[in-house]
């Protein structure tokens, strides 16, 4: 990892645990000053399962372009999908819960309206509701995506999940590795890629057809 300080091991778990919670995938050395980095699988064997796994999602989630980047709409379902198509399309197929939802305004499919009519619908419907909340829970807005965020622990330094990391190529470099890409052919003509979590440390990315 670039350097040779030695922590225990239930102290290292807590600490990479902490990173994560704050949105952090890059994990620096624990002592002040020092450039080393803790790299994934160097830390595998001591981190807990769930732990590994969900550093390798965040990871490849990070190297991911926020403006291509969305989320199932469905509630139950919220896999993280990503729209790299160049053609316009007006729906899709979520390949995990295989519904249907609007690729403009990334909400279930809405067939009977156009998006312009289910937008202001949905706008008088929830933005009172949802800002009333938002006041009363403190959450903050992303000015990327605008989905508001919550801090549940750790410092007060808060960053949304679609966040792109513009930089730190080191990061890039072992998400790189991590990656699976699988091919699906379906009927038709556009691409979506989907990032999702497969085995430990690696992100499911599958080319997917619009529907």
């Amino acid at each position: 990892m670039g350097c040779t300080h030695f922590y225990c091991t239930k102290c290292t778990v807590r600490y990479i645990t902490s990173k994560l919670d704050e949105n952090i995938t890059s994990i620096s050395c624990p002592v002040s000053a020092c450039e080393g980095i803790l790299e994934p699988d160097y830390c595998r064997d001591i981190l807990p399962k769930d732990v590994f796994d969900r550093w390798g999602i965040a990871l490849c989630e990070s190297v991911i372009d926020c403006s291509q980047k969305f989320y199932c709409p469905y509630e139950d379902c919220s896999v993280l999908l990503i729209n790299d198509t160049r053609v316009e399309v007006e729906n899709s197929v979520c390949p995990f819960c295989k519904r249907e939802f609007c690729v403009k305004c990334k909400v279930p499919w809405h067939p009977e309206i156009n998006c312009e009519k289910f937008q202001k619908l949905k706008k008088k419907g929830d933005d009172s509701l949802l800002v009333d909340l938002a006041k009363r829970k403190k959450w903050r807005r992303c000015p990327k995506c605008k989905y508001y965020v919550e801090k549940s622990l750790g410092c007060f330094y808060m960053k949304c999940r679609c966040v792109f990391l513009e930089t730190l190529p080191s990061v890039i470099a072992t998400a790189s590795a991590y990656l699976l890409i699988l091919s699906v052919d379906m009927p038709s003509v556009t691409n979506v890629v989907l990032a999702q979590a497969l085995l430990p440390i690696l992100a499911l990315s599958v080319s997917i057809e619009f529907a």
